[in-house]
């Protein structure tokens, strides 16, 4: 999207705003990069945020199951979807367990 290659990430600070429930910084961070997420979302509860990402994982694939412009497939939305919820449940995992992703403001 914004024609960075793995080489000009690796040498930038990035910031991830608003952050949300996924899982960008965790998988910047184990490829070395530099990378802080915030988001306001960070201040409410456990329940609240997993409510919430939850709730934009299903917008989302109802959004793109219903442009005929979004070049998808049922298994490109299938891997989507898991792929944010498995993000979605270890956030809130580790949020029920007492620990903070790194890099993570809460604002």
């Amino acid at each position: 999207m914004y024609a960075l290659d793995e080489a000009d990430l690796s040498k930038r600070t990035i910031l991830d705003c608003p952050g949300g429930p996924g899982g960008l910084v965790g998988g910047a961070i184990e490829r070395g990069y530099d990378i802080t997420a915030v988001d306001p979302q960070y201040n409410l509860s456990l329940a609240d945020v997993e409510a919430k990402g939850r709730s934009e994982i299903e917008s989302t694939l109802k959004l793109a199951e219903s442009d005929p412009n979004h070049a998808t497939t049922p298994a490109k939305t299938a891997s989507f979807a898991n792929n944010k919820r498995e993000a979605l449940v270890s956030h809130c995992n580790r949020q029920a367990h007492g620990a903070q992703p790194s890099r993570v403001a809460y604002t």
